[in-house]
């Protein structure tokens, strides 16, 4: 794992159901450097690498943070599971993944 406390978090623009949320503010302290499998959909990045994917897997599909709740944010900003927005970004990750399409719901604040 490692620290890219001090890149942004970015959550993919061009997903609806994402677009009015926002992350951005927030630090990841734990990482794991993977690649996104081919073909599989990137909900979020830190820096240029994926942090939040989803892919299809047989008739369902698969989620998969790839950051660790642990740590303590150095960059004076908020650590990402602490963001604001952090759980409806979650909600609307998870109804993607249920095929639940239909609870996709705009952020109102």
């Amino acid at each position: 794992m490692h620290n890219p406390a001090d890149l942004p978090v970015q959550l993919t623009p061009d997903i609806r159901w994402l677009s009015q949320l926002d992350v951005s503010t927030s630090a990841v302290v734990l990482a794991h450097p993977a690649q996104r499998k081919d073909g599989a959909q990137v909900f979020a990045t830190v820096g240029d690498t994926p942090l939040v994917v989803g892919d299809d897997y047989g008739a369902g599909r698969v989620v998969c943070v790839m950051a660790a709740p642990y740590g303590q944010a150095t960059s004076g900003r908020p650590a990402l599971w602490d963001a604001p927005d952090w759980p409806y970004v979650m909600r609307q990750v998870l109804w993607w993944a249920m095929h639940n399409d239909r609870n996709f719901k705009e952020y109102t604040p």
